[in-house]
């Protein structure tokens, strides 16, 4: 039985790399995020929107909902994550337990193959990210901007080429986590079941956990999961970046493993910090820095700063995704190797 499961994230792996994420309306994670936006309607309560602000100059918070608002907000906001993770957890054991009924015809190793090419995103990041690249390649800055909209969260508008690359950099390091190292963590040690169940609090987090006014103690208790579920995967794409750094030309491991030990801890995030001080000291640029969100600026902590570090290029987005692919695939051996041996 382990061995099949061993075998689905094998193939589910190897067909992310051939097709890419197959994207469709009844695609798990687009189904989540329904389930996610309906229960948001159910749940919020109309009018409790907080005042936030990240409080320019001294960088404190300000919020204007009393203490019983705040509670109420975070029970619903956990209700939902609750109900979310159980809807999917559920709805996962269903789908292989009704394919498992029919032992004979392989079903049950199709479906928990596609399942887990569903959780997996290599080459869906790949093909994002590489769209930046190719603007830039071929001179046009605006559409660079516009295609770098569609896989991050800062405002794009008045980024220099410089400042692109940087941000896409970034996106590629930390969904080196996300998209790649954490769902296939979960998928080795939990098959299709505990993987959907990262992909949903992924999803979660993505969609409502932001420190804004609605969502700071709404999607609290969404936010704080995924940083719990992304602490040991973040940790290890760390080190798969830096010994993929050591092989791949134009990438420093030496280097990555040293500015992850110096700035690992810089990022805000607990977790996003670790692929993208790695990803920093790989390609010998400095990441992070100040980054306007909604029109507010945000200070970020710089990571990559050595002294001799080099000015962002074209082509570390290409390295970027070569230290992405490289990390994969050696998780993949690794997956390969316990089912050779198992």
């Amino acid at each position: 039985m382990i061995k099949n499961h061993l075998l689905a994230v094998l193939l589910g792996f190897l067909l992310d790399l051939a097709a890419g994420d197959p994207y469709s309306t009844y695609h798990p994670v687009v189904l989540i995020g329904k389930l996610i936006s309906f229960l948001e309607g159910l749940l919020y309560p109309n009018g409790h929107d907080s005042t936030f602000s990240t409080g320019k100059g001294d960088n404190k918070e300000s919020m204007t909902v009393n203490d019983r608002e705040r509670m109420e907000l975070l029970v619903r906001g956990a209700l939902l994550t609750l109900l979310v993770v159980f809807t999917t957890a559920a709805a996962a054991v269903m789908i292989v337990k009704i394919a498992g009924l029919f032992p004979l015809s392989g079903l049950e190793l199709v479906v928990e193959t596609v399942l887990c090419w569903n959780v997996l995103a290599v080459r869906t990041m790949k093909n994002e990210s590489m769209k930046v690249y190719h603007a830039l390649f071929n001179g046009d800055l605006s559409g660079a901007r516009y295609a770098l909209s569609m896989i991050v969260g800062r405002d794009t508008d008045s980024l220099d080429r410089e400042e692109i690359i940087k941000a896409d950099v970034e996106t590629v390091a930390e969904g080196t986590c996300d998209a790649v190292i954490a769902p296939f963590f979960y998928l080795f040690i939990g098959g299709p079941v505990l993987g959907l169940v990262y992909k949903a609090v992924n999803t979660m987090d993505s969609m409502i956990g932001y420190r804004n006014s609605r969502y700071e103690y709404f999607g609290k208790c969404a936010a704080r999961l995924d940083d719990i579920m992304n602490f040991i995967p973040s940790r290890i794409g760390a080190l798969l970046i830096i010994l993929t750094a050591y092989f791949l030309p134009g990438a420093d491991g030496e280097n990555a493993l040293s500015v992850w030990k110096k700035d690992r801890n810089a990022h805000d995030s607990i977790n996003a910090g670790q692929t993208e001080s790695a990803a920093a000291g790989a390609l010998n640029i400095m990441l992070g820095g100040p980054a306007l969100y909604s029109g507010i600026k945000k200070e970020r902590p710089v990571m990559g700063h050595t002294g001799h570090e080099k000015v962002p290029e074209d082509k570390d987005i290409k390295r970027m995704n070569d230290l992405m692919y490289g990390s994969a695939w050696v998780f993949g051996i690794m997956v390969g190797i316990v089912y050779i041996l198992s």
